[in-house]
């Protein structure tokens, strides 16, 4: 319930009466509860002071018109106390229910003169009924664009389903009627005090503590209808429910903020060449970045969630059995996001970086002792940041510092990907490819990178076709095809009727209908 009806934090800004969010993605179907109990825990959680109604509607085509009848009986039921109590209402997507609950009861009005309560419901949802104050006043809103010029939707707990919902009706997104400055913007830096930390560590932190439970976290794609208004919304800086994310969601979105950061955190640039697999190498090359990161003022803060990443990447590699992780796959999926190197730009940067990430991961153990690096709650609760931005499924607000007592439980999912080489395919690999290639000079190393000694990196392969050579190959004739025999269309069968087929739903209908004109017979 805390779902379909709940009060918000934000007051209507003409009225001044606070704002309720009715849900109707969330009701359930009428199969799977008693509707009868549903409405009275409703009615039990309608708010006795003034108040102003949005009512999303795109849950209701999946309910029969008849709850909703009866619903709005149990409603006028105190001498109009619940009528009067709702000054405003706005609607958000257009229904079937509301465009027909005009004319189903406008009929019967027509029938029956003891309905008066009906009466004013009618003058509530007519559009030509204006300039009456005593009646409440509807307002129509099409979409969230529209909802946005009359209210701050950044301040509403709108749920995942309305997005998708309103996503479905508008793909160019929503355009805010008001102004507002994007989190995500050149200029933005990590500090503390800034929302892109809040926003980013939040969800660094999500996925830091449940990430060894799923399979190839930040590597399998998340739903991506799902990941634009989870980035949209961090960039408009919306209140949301966190739960009604899956992780790999999360983490696509995490991905993608770390590749707007204004400077990298691994510049291609940084990395000496040629690269070196031993210890040795992997340890000043780090110390250097770290202590380059350090010193400029436009990096501050970098170099611990550099170290941060490098530390969650050893946790998900430490659980392998379920996260199914490896150094090759974590630097493959994290080496755009950190490098900011593009495929279409030079592929060999983004190998060189992709080597130095694999080989930071598997000596880890061995490098991390050097720094001092402060846990991602430790980081969070730095932060001066005290306006909520998620929300848990118990309906309390998730403040800076309590997001890591949160539990998220997510749905599992289906993927299908290419299997990643295996240790010992990466070592015949790279022997292979130390035989096939010489060792470059001094003046090549200087030019540039494209000159250099390509990394051995799995996506090479070394097998005894490199040395067989292709022979000449004429084009494929066409050769005559003989004529197909025209077939006769197939035969349609239909099937029999059979007693019971139909008649059951063609029951349930008619019982509804009968139950719905009940209702307003005793009226």
């Amino acid at each position: 319930m805390d779902r379909i009806f709940y009060r918000t934090s934000v007051r209507d800004p003409i009225t001044n009466y606070p704002l309720y969010i009715f849900d109707t993605s969330y009701l359930p179907s009428p199969e799977l509860i008693n509707y009868d109990e549903l409405i009275i825990t409703l009615m039990n959680n309608i708010p006795t002071q003034p108040y102003v109604l949005i009512m999303f509607n795109c849950g209701l085509n999946k309910i029969s018109w008849m709850w909703g009848i009866k619903f709005l009986t149990t409603f006028l039921d105190v001498d109009d106390y619940n009528l009067n109590n709702v000054v405003k209402i706005f609607t958000v997507h257009d229904s079937w229910f509301i465009k027909s609950l005009t004319e189903v009861v406008s009929n019967f009005n027509s029938t029956r003169k003891n309905i008066t309560q009906f009466k004013k419901l009618l003058d509530m949802f007519d559009i030509s009924s204006g300039g009456n104050n005593t009646t409440t006043e509807i307002v129509k809103c099409p979409g969230l664009a529209k909802l946005s010029h009359y209210l701050d939707i950044t301040k509403l707990k709108i749920s995942l389903n309305v997005y998708l919902h309103d996503l479905q009706i508008y793909p160019q997104g929503i355009e805010l009627a008001m102004r507002y400055t994007p989190i995500v913007n050149p200029l933005i830096r990590l500090d503390k005090t800034s929302l892109f930390y809040h926003h980013l560590y939040q969800m660094f932190n999500i996925i830091s503590t449940n990430g060894h439970q799923f399979e190839l976290i930040l590597l399998k794609p998340g739903n991506k209808a799902q990941s634009s208004i989870l980035y949209d919304c961090i960039v408009r800086n919306h209140v949301i429910w966190i739960n009604d994310f899956n992780l790999y969601c999360i983490a696509n979105v995490f991905k993608k903020l770390l590749s707007q950061l204004p400077f990298a955190l691994i510049s291609v640039d940084d990395i000496p060449l040629p690269v070196k697999d031993d210890l040795g190498y992997s340890r000043s090359t780090l110390s250097s970045i770290i202590t380059k990161l350090r010193k400029q003022e436009e990096t501050y803060n970098y170099d611990q969630l550099l170290l941060q990443i490098f530390v969650m990447g050893d946790k998900l590699i430490e659980n392998n059995q379920i996260t199914k992780h490896t150094a090759i796959t974590l630097s493959n999926c994290l080496g755009h996001c950190i490098s900011h190197e593009l495929i279409t730009n030079n592929i060999n940067n983004l190998q060189i970086v992709k080597r130095f990430i694999k080989n930071i991961l598997r000596n880890w153990h061995d490098i991390q002792d050097e720094y001092k690096i402060l846990t991602i709650a430790e980081s969070i609760e730095t932060t001066d940041i005290s306006e909520p931005l998620y929300h848990s499924s118990t309906d309390t607000l998730i403040t800076t510092p309590e997001i890591s007592k949160v539990e998220i439980q997510y749905p599992p999912q289906k993927y299908k990907f290419i299997k990643e080489p295996t240790e010992s395919g990466v070592q015949r690999t790279e022997s292979c490819s130390r035989q096939q290639t010489q060792q470059p000079t001094e003046s090549d190393i200087q030019s540039t990178h494209a000159s250099t000694e390509q990394p051995t990196e799995p996506t090479q392969i070394c097998t005894k076709q490199q040395t067989v050579t292709t022979k000449q190959q004429t084009p494929p004739t066409k050769q005559p095809t003989p004529p197909s025999k025209k077939t006769p269309p197939p035969h349609i069968r239909y099937k029999p009727v059979i007693r019971g087929r139909k008649v059951e739903q063609l029951t349930k209908l008619y019982e509804e209908r009968s139950k719905g004109l009940e209702i307003l017979n005793m009226m």
